[in-house]
């Protein structure tokens, strides 16, 4: 009998650790068929205007109450502040304009891109940037009735943690010898990603962190239709 409390603390730490998961919003862009635009563009850091609200992990207490079968705590800015699972991304300012970049490199759309930290002595002929408005992550941690019945479910691999996400931003492609915006276009999506367990969440989603994964999908779509619209601004704008 007293090997089953060291069993349950065996499985109980195997389903919370985790293998080294990537953090980034990196997705695979389609390449175009067509010639890349003879010009440079630069990806620049998004501007920040996201309202800097986070719920608080004192709410985890609602769970010793017998009845209460789930808790849901928003956050914000879930680089900075999660409850239920660690995210530990680059700030999202700068993590959206990195896949960008990397999505535009791979579409081929233009001749050259130039990463946010990579423009060095380069002078692009066009700016592609954005703001991101809202990234409201809210987690909703199953207690199934009570606190005290938790952690045991949670061994036994019963969903763990749900992600609900509102991603809201705009972008837009500034033409550098005279400041026109040439393009631009704004993006809101809601999307729910469902029932993680401790042992799915160490093991994320094709080796990407789950809400990693949750925002590049959203941003591998919107790239997806921003690409033959940039193409069309390019030649309207005679490059």
């Amino acid at each position: 009998m007293r090997r089953f409390p060291l069993l349950f603390l065996i499985l109980f730490v195997s389903g919370c650790s985790s293998p080294m998961l990537d953090f980034s919003l990196s997705f695979e862009a389609e390449r175009s068929a067509a010639a890349p635009v003879a010009a440079v563009v630069a990806v620049r850091d998004f501007r920040d205007l996201r309202p800097m609200m986070r719920g608080s992990a004192n709410r985890q207490w609602l769970g010793l109450i017998p009845g209460v079968l789930w808790v849901d705590i928003p956050t914000e800015v879930p680089e900075v502040y999660t409850v239920f699972s660690s995210f530990a991304s680059r700030p999202l300012p700068r993590a959206v304009a990195d896949a960008f970049a990397r999505g535009l490199g791979r579409s081929h759309v233009f001749s050259r891109v130039l990463a946010p930290d990579g423009a060095g002595t380069v002078r692009p002929d066009y700016i592609f940037t954005g703001t991101l408005r809202r990234s409201r992550l809210t987690e909703r941690c199953y207690y199934y009735g009570s606190f005290m019945y938790a952690w045991l479910t949670r061994v036994f691999g019963l969903p763990y943690v749900s992600f609900d996400l509102e991603m809201v931003y705009d972008v837009r492609l500034v033409r550098v010898s005279d400041g026109r915006v040439v393009w631009k276009k704004s993006f809101s999506h809601s999307v729910s990603d469902r029932y993680h367990s401790v042992y799915e969440l160490g093991r994320g989603r094709g080796g990407k962190h789950v809400i990693a994964s949750m925002f590049s999908r959203i941003l591998a779509r919107d790239m997806a239709m921003m690409l033959p619209e940039i193409r069309s601004a390019l030649v309207e704008a005679g490059r």
